[in-house]
């Protein structure tokens, strides 16, 4: 789930570029996991029909049998801002994403009354197989919502990892993330997002690097080698951030 929070915020130091006016604190939905048992899938399925409603549950199903729609034309000219590559391109508009009314994303994504009320929810995405943004109605957002498509996309690109690579990338994610400044205020969105849902932490670090921070000298190669995979230029996206 993506948020952006009012107020001022600390800058970044020792050389991240992930500081901005409005930084985003994200937290991703758990989805529906489908078991092999008959009786599981049904249940599965009402429970992802009462969350996420019939169109988002036929979305996904349309993501796992095929039959990709032609996005439209607002998310399309989001890719393009976010630096996709043409594997980056085929992944997000297999997610679905859809832009929405702000408060149909606060509903759809889960805010709940324990959030800050100060938040604004802008976007999530669902192990069910669709991503949602808000729009905002906000030229001066644009930025905002680029990188929130962007880590929404990392979400379902760490989804598609096989077990060996997750776990090489989960060890390099987590030495880039203890060499985070302590000052940079993209911890605390890390700390906000994952919450007690501990599991959630390799696959937010995963987003929250690859969309928002880039150090002077760059992530470690093999990181940068798999978000190459995605974006053109990941320095300009994070600079479209930090923008």
């Amino acid at each position: 789930m993506t948020f952006f929070e009012s107020g001022p915020v600390r800058p970044a130091s020792g050389g991240y570029a992930s500081s901005g006016a409005r930084p985003p604190r994200r937290r991703m939905p758990h989805g529906v996991v489908a078991g092999v048992v008959l009786a599981v899938v049904s249940a599965g399925l009402f429970t992802a029909v009462t969350i996420a409603g019939p169109e988002r549950v036929a979305a996904s199903a349309q993501r796992v049998f095929g039959g990709v729609p032609e996005p439209a034309p607002e998310i399309v000219e989001l890719a393009d801002q976010a630096y996709l590559t043409d594997e980056g391109r085929q992944l997000l508009y297999a997610s679905r994403p859809q832009l929405a009314p702000p408060a149909e994303v606060e509903e759809m994504c889960g805010k709940s009354e324990d959030d800050d009320p100060d938040l604004m929810v802008t976007g999530c995405y669902s192990s069910l197989g669709f991503i949602l943004i808000a729009d905002e109605y906000d030229p001066s957002l644009v930025g905002s919502l680029v990188t929130t498509l962007a880590h929404e996309l990392l979400h379902a690109a760490y989804d598609e990892l096989d077990a060996g690579e997750a776990g090489q990338i989960d060890a390099l994610l987590h030495t880039a993330y203890a060499d985070i400044p302590p000052t940079d205020p993209i911890l605390e969105q890390i700390s906000g997002s994952v919450g007690a849902h501990d599991a959630s932490l390799d696959t937010e670090l995963f987003a929250y690097l690859g969309s928002q921070v880039m150090p002077s000298s760059g992530l470690a190669p093999e990181l940068e080698a798999v978000y190459a995979r995605y974006f053109t230029d990941r320095a300009a996206l994070v600079s479209t951030y930090t923008g």
